[in-house]
């Protein structure tokens, strides 16, 4: 397995990889479709944040990017793993491959908005709950989730 920084022509591959990822939870189509414009990866969103994929077998399997958004503060703003390789451990060594990355650079808090679906793997990262975002789907809130470092 490798991690290495997404390459600016990733941006097809890596969206495709968030849409058929985020599909695998059942929403409909019609929901997917509202979430074209926030699951969408541009050559310019790679250019200007910090974007890493996780290599396996010769295989994009996964990535997570994220924005520094204070002098102590991370946004993990992306994290997919490929629908055929979710649950098959490529999240744990993503986000273990984040969180050090968040520490290498001397982060002290990363907050995330996440999917519903989403929430119980990020806690058991340790990141906790702090507040609830409604989502463009009515009735639907999505959990805001923090940790924070030493």
């Amino acid at each position: 397995m490798n991690l290495v920084k997404a390459a600016i022509n990733d941006n097809k591959l890596l969206t495709e990889i968030t849409i058929a990822s985020k599909s695998h939870w059942g929403y409909s189509e019609v929901e997917i479709k509202k979430w074209i414009p926030e699951l969408t990866i541009t050559s310019e969103y790679l250019q200007k944040n910090y974007v890493y994929k996780l290599i396996a077998s010769d295989k994009l399997v996964g990535f997570f990017a994220f924005i520094i958004r204070s002098k102590d503060t991370i946004e993990l703003d992306f994290f997919f793993v490929s629908q055929k390789h979710i649950g098959s451990g490529y999240g744990a060594v993503l986000m273990n491959h984040f969180l050090a990355k968040v520490k290498e650079l001397k982060y002290h808090k990363v907050f995330l908005i996440a999917d519903p679906n989403a929430e119980k793997f990020y806690a058991k990262f340790g990141f906790k709950v702090t507040n609830y975002k409604k989502s463009n789907i009515i009735g639907r809130l999505l959990p805001v989730m923090e940790k924070t470092f030493e």
